[in-house]
């Protein structure tokens, strides 16, 4: 059985962010992504990260940064619209739990922003 963790500052500062990111580390940039996305105050710099983030091989990274995504929608009601193509990727993505999250994150970005994804 697994213990929940939590953390004393959800929201890594940028030079956190960079340092998980050119170490690669997986742990991190987990969590990174979505506290980003809850915290930051630049939503384009967020939306950034998720795009470099979500051609990950760790599925639960690819999966966070559509977290992430939803949380932006809600926070700025406002994302980029070439990131729709980033979300539609992921309801075909190979791991079932990219395709969950891509499924939430278009939900969202519907309710949120009006968009009138299909999946």
């Amino acid at each position: 059985m697994s213990k929940l963790q939590f953390s004393e500052r959800p929201s890594p500062s940028e030079a956190e962010f960079d340092a998980a990111l050119a170490a690669n580390d997986i742990q991190a940039l987990k969590r990174f992504v979505v506290g980003s996305a809850l915290f930051w105050s630049d939503r384009i710099k967020v939306e950034i990260l998720c795009i470099q983030l979500n051609a990950h091989p760790d599925d639960l990274i690819r999966g966070n940064t559509l977290v992430a995504l939803s949380h932006l929608a809600r926070r700025f009601r406002e994302l980029s619209v070439p990131l729709q193509q980033l979300i539609e990727a992921g309801l075909k993505d190979d791991s079932e739990y990219v395709r969950n999250q891509a499924w939430v994150t278009a939900d969202e970005v519907n309710h949120f922003l009006g968009w009138k994804m299909v999946y």
